[in-house]
This record gives structure tokens, C-alpha cells and sequence, in this order.
């Protein structure tokens, strides 16, 4: 029964995630209609919302359904399935939610939060008793994401101004924050690749 309801979740996973990849095409026009000036909400049809809706929502619900997947499908236990339900169908919930203030403490805060916790991680990795379980892939990649995130305080902040769009254009910035963006979006895959390839080095 586990394995059943796990390959439907996966299923499901992956025409969401199709949806995501392709349904682009088709709601974008819309979405950029919902921008132009003089045109309100309530005079955009229904489905198109709805439709819009179900795209703005698919990656999320995807990777979400997917893993709830693979979850059931390797047996885990009930208790794990439900913890990980409940936190990533809350995060879902709360995703979108406008959080539109811009604060340089925030991100300050925040920044050192991560920078602190992935001092600690590479700590424990290197120190664990099951050290041996932990490859110089794992490292690596772990290394290539957390270049990312840091790399997103450049292009939000200081450097690109993501976030100061007047200043980008005031400074002529666009041309730098394309290359950040190719920098981040390379070493998140990176990163990703890198710990894929640890996974499948345990496993052999």
C-alpha cells in the first residue's frame, strides 16, 4: 500500500513539475497583462487566474509531492512522513505571502546565521564518527551552495543592487547583475551535482 501511494505522489510530483517547466508559456502572457496599466483584476477571466495560480504553485508542489513519494515509496517511518508533510505544506501555504520590506540588518542577521551554521555543519561533518561516510564530494558541494547564497548578498545588495533597482539603472549595473545571476544559478547546480555524485559514491 506504501509503495503504491508512493508512486502516485511521485506521478503527481512530476506533472507538476512539468506544468512548472512548460506552463510558462501560456500563463506569462497573462501575467504581464495583470502589469499593464488600467487593467484590474476582477476584469481577467477567472480560469485564467486559477490557471495562473496552479503554475505560480507547481514547482513547489512538485519537489513537495515528489519527496512525499519517495518517502513512502522506501518505507520511512509514519512519523517522519507526517513531520516532513506538515513543515513543507505549511512553508507552501506561507510561500507567497508579501514580505516586501527591505532592511539591510535583516539581511545582515540573517546572513551571519547562515554563514555561522555552515561553520558548524562542515564541523560535524568533519568530526563525526562516521566521518568516512562523509566524502570530499559532499564537501564540495555543500561548498558550491553556500558560495551561492552569499553570492545573492552581492547581487541583492552591494554590488548589484537587486534590490535598488533605481540604483542598478543609476549605476548601470544590469550587465553585472546578469553574471551574478549566471554565478548563482551555476553554482547552486554545481552544488546539487556535487552531492548527488556523494550519495551515489555511498551507495557503491
Amino acid at each position: 500500500m506504501k509503495k503504491r501511494t508512493g508512486i502516485i505522489f511521485i506521478i503527481l510530483g512530476i506533472l507538476f513539475l512539468i506544468n512548472a517547466i512548460f506552463g510558462r508559456a501560456i500563463v506569462i502572457p497573462g501575467y504581464l497583462e495583470t502589469l499593464t496599466p488600467g487593467v484590474a483584476v476582477p476584469d481577467i477571466p477567472i480560469i485564467r487566474i486559477i490557471r495562473y495560480l496552479v503554475w505560480a504553485y507547481s514547482f513547489k508542489f512538485g519537489i513537495y509531492f515528489f519527496v512525499l513519494g519517495v518517502l513512502f515509496e522506501n518505507n520511512k517511518k509514519r512519523k517522519e512522513i507526517i513531520i516532513f508533510s506538515i513543515i513543507g505544506f505549511v512553508y507552501i501555504i506561507v510561500a507567497y505571502i508579501p514580505i516586501s520590506f527591505r532592511s539591510a540588518l535583516f539581511f545582515g542577521i540573517v546572513g551571519s546565521i547562515i554563514t555561522v551554521f555552515s561553520l558548524i555543519l562542515f564541523w560535524i561533518m568533519a568530526n563525526s564518527k562516521r566521518e568516512s561516510n562523509n566524502n570530499i564530494f559532499e564537501y564540495i558541494g555543500l561548498f558550491f551552495i553556500i558560495m551561492a547564497i552569499y553570492n545573492l548578498c552581492g547581487f541583492t545588495g552591494v554590488k548589484c543592487f537587486a534590490l535598488y533597482p533605481e540604483k542598478m539603472i543609476e549605476y548601470q549595473l544590469q550587465d553585472l547583475a546578469y553574471s551574478f545571476a549566471n554565478h548563482i544559478i551555476a553554482e547552486f547546480a554545481l552544488g546539487l551535482m556535487f552531492l548527488v555524485y556523494s550519495k551515489i559514491k555511498k551507495s557503491t
